[in-house]
């Protein structure tokens, strides 16, 4: 029962990003039903790329805070951000609370743990989100974006 459990979080959040070819780095298709979804829905799948999400737990918080002079800037630079601290304190997200976000700011409490190599098999190293193919899209009942990730 645990297994299928595992199974089906693990298609819920797949079922949200897609990957697409792109020479020597990792292209990736985002969406989500509004534009905090989408950013939420992008932090998991940043997640879920260098390890099993599922194996991350809620073991601690943090505040997050970016700016930026337009949409998919703020959302590189959200991602950036992300990165930057797993690089530098091994920090996993697991899950998003978005607290404030307009076309410039956005404002999150993310939640997760510290990398632990014996439960977070890494399965690709990301150095970074691209500006090359930036690009989000707000429509009536969706918000999807496509970026590219340095691997």
């Amino acid at each position: 029962m645990e297994r299928r459990k595992q199974t089906l979080q693990s298609y819920k959040i797949r079922s949200f990003y897609k990957l697409f070819d792109h020479t020597s780095d990792l292209g990736v298709q985002v969406r989500g039903a509004d534009l905090k979804t989408l950013f939420k829905n992008a932090a998991l799948a940043l997640t879920d790329l260098m390890t099993d999400i599922k194996t991350v737990q809620n073991q601690s918080d943090r505040i997050i805070e970016v700016e930026a002079d337009n949409i998919e800037l703020l959302l590189r630079e959200w991602l950036g951000e992300l990165l930057y601290i797993f690089h530098t304190s091994g920090f996993l997200v697991s899950d998003i609370n978005v607290l404030d976000m307009s076309n410039r700011h956005f404002k999150a409490r993310i939640f997760g743990e510290q990398y632990q190599k014996k439960r977070h098999v890494l399965q690709r190293e990301i150095k970074s989100v691209t500006y090359h193919q930036l690009k989000v899209i707000v429509e009536e009942h969706e918000a999807t974006a496509k970026f590219i990730m340095d691997i």
